[in-house]
């Protein structure tokens, strides 16, 4: 049976070949009853099946390239499938947590070549794949941050926001110019932004260290979201305070608030049983911050202590 399918396998990625490099018309086979029979007992022996709906009458049937079995197969496919699928595809590989490089590479390049602007979905879906997989594939970032600055200023969902905004940070991916497009769309819907969001925005101007245009009228406009009271956990708040020290736009009582012993006692209790000792760096990141702060009469942590070191302790 494996030869059976290599074969079958080899016949389609082979026409599929002729019709990009203009050697085939598929149209013509796509009609004929052999060449859809074809295409249908390959999705039928697919060790992975798809979720999506197959149409056996095109040539990159999204079953067809999602269950091949074979990456540098499945990637000579991609050629024939149109950009909505590609994206698709590119998609299912990251709810599958199917790091294809062969794939993924084919996929970037196609969809980077295309002269098809994205919409603002298409381009949070691609940010949201590339993430999930670390794959910071430079020149399909750069197109899809491009189109996206025609279209942000139109988006109504806050989640679509903060999806764009989370996915910038995890790739670490500094592109200014839709940066301070999303500020600028927060700033404009304050009232409806989701705070999640507004912390995902957060931490990834941090997290490529970038201070828009317009921070100061983005600080003052959210700051009724950003204070201790309302934020819905101390690490949530931890992460504010750090994110702000980070842009250098933190003020003196936003360091108080986290370098008071309440604040840190309550943090090394709920972290008790954690091994992750991430928010430990990010307290002493803002008590260096406030020891260079001109003016600042608050507290600092005292680094001698125990609850700062490394955990030394085998089990």
């Amino acid at each position: 049976m494996p030869k059976l399918l290599y074969a079958m396998l080899k016949i389609v990625t082979t026409l599929a070949e002729w019709s990009v490099n203009g050697q085939a018309d598929m149209t013509k086979y796509e009609t004929d009853s052999r060449f859809v029979s074809l295409c249908q007992m390959l999705g039928k022996t697919s060790k992975r099946p798809s979720t999506f709906t197959p149409s056996p009458n095109k040539t990159g049937d999204l079953s067809l390239v999602l269950g091949v079995t074979g990456d540098d197969e499945a990637a000579k496919l991609i050629s024939s499938i149109t950009l909505p699928q590609m994206i698709k595809v590119m998609l299912s590989l990251a709810f599958k947590k199917r790091r294809s490089v062969p794939l993924l590479r084919a996929l970037s390049y196609h969809i980077s070549s295309s002269s098809t602007v994205l919409d603002i979905k298409q381009a949070a879906d691609i940010m949201y794949a590339l993430a999930s997989l670390n794959f910071p594939d430079e020149v399909l970032l750069e197109k899809a941050c491009c189109d996206l600055l025609e279209s942000i200023s139109k988006c109504q969902k806050t989640s679509v926001i903060g999806s764009i905004s989370t996915s910038l940070g995890l790739l670490k991916y500094k592109d200014e110019n839709l940066l301070d497009a999303l500020v600028e769309w927060t700033i404009k819907n304050s009232q409806t932004v989701r705070f999640q969001d507004l912390m995902s925005l957060l931490l990834t101007l941090a997290s490529v260290n970038h201070s828009p245009r317009s921070m100061e009228h983005f600080l003052k406009v959210v700051s009724p979201l950003l204070n201790v009271k309302e934020t819905p956990s101390c690490n949530a708040w931890l992460d504010i305070v750090w994110s702000l020290s980070a842009v250098d736009n933190v003020q003196a009582e936003h360091l108080q608030s986290v370098l008071n012993p309440d604040f840190v006692e309550k943090l090394n209790s709920l972290s008790a049983s954690s091994s992750n000792f991430a928010w430990k760096k990010k307290l002493l990141n803002i008590n260096g911050v406030a020891k260079h702060t001109q003016g600042y009469k608050g507290p600092f942590l005292d680094e001698s202590t125990c609850m700062l070191s490394p955990r030394t302790d085998k089990r």
